[in-house]
């Protein structure tokens, strides 16, 4: 019974990973399309579009998160069968949906497009910490300070919550020693401390990494190559 649920952790992972870049696809042809026009209604439909994908996004993850703990709780009863389905249903009560429009990254798609024409000008109503957010959102260094990986290469990438800097995991486990323990960033002039407890994989850190590697390290977005990718998702031109 572990290896199905572990088998369904795994195809809910890999769709939301899909997901993921295909959110990516999007942001990027977005923000040529609103070079080349802007306020053009294909960049609506975009918008909407990255709405809907963070909703099924959400949905996934939330009955991943039901089944992980339907898993925990689960007893077999022989001559008793489990309706899974509903007992899904019950553990993803524990889990209630979020707002799209809420999401860190829609709000950078926001940011990105907004950016196109308005680069340094703060969006109307955006409040201080908001600014502060998207203005620390990123990748700040593009390879392991330990291991000397480029972060597009890392199997296991972390960021650390205090300086945001990015790490492979395996080998900042070996830097830091016992859990226990913290040391200080290995970026050279970072003053901030690592520990296991401050390096996280969060929300928006393989997007960021995915962006990376669609843009090139010479930073341009290589749209040619995945419009037709795009057109399958999206009922939308792009020329």
């Amino acid at each position: 019974m572990d290896r199905a649920f572990d088998s369904v952790d795994d195809s809910t992972r890999s769709l939301v990973s899909d997901m993921q870049s295909n959110l990516v696809l999007i942001k990027l042809i977005a923000e040529d399309v609103e070079r080349a026009a802007r306020g053009c209604d294909e960049v609506k439909k975009l918008d909407e579009a990255v709405l809907e994908l963070l909703t099924a996004t959400d949905e996934l993850e939330r009955h991943r998160k039901a089944m992980q703990a339907l898993k925990a709780s689960y007893q077999f009863t022989a001559n008793q069968p489990t309706d899974f389905s509903k007992s899904c249903e019950a553990e993803m009560q524990a889990f209630p949906a979020t707002n799209p429009k809420d999401h860190p990254i829609y709000k950078h798609f926001e940011e990105a497009i907004w950016n196109v024409h308005n680069s340094g000008v703060p969006m109307p109503g955006q409040e201080q910490a908001e600014i502060l957010c998207t203005t620390q959102a990123g990748i700040l260094n593009r390879t392991c300070p330990i291991s000397g990986k480029h972060v597009t290469e890392l199997e296991n990438p972390v960021r650390c919550s205090e300086c945001r800097h990015i790490y492979d995991l395996p080998a900042a486990r070996g830097y830091i020693g016992s859990r226990l323990q913290s040391k200080r960033c290995a970026v050279a002039g970072c003053p901030k401390n690592i520990s296991l407890q401050n390096l996280v994989r969060d929300a928006t850190l393989d997007m960021e990494i995915a962006e990376l590697r669609m843009r090139g390290d010479g930073g341009e977005t290589h749209t040619h190559t995945v419009v037709e990718e795009l057109d399958d998702i999206l009922d939308v031109e792009i020329d």
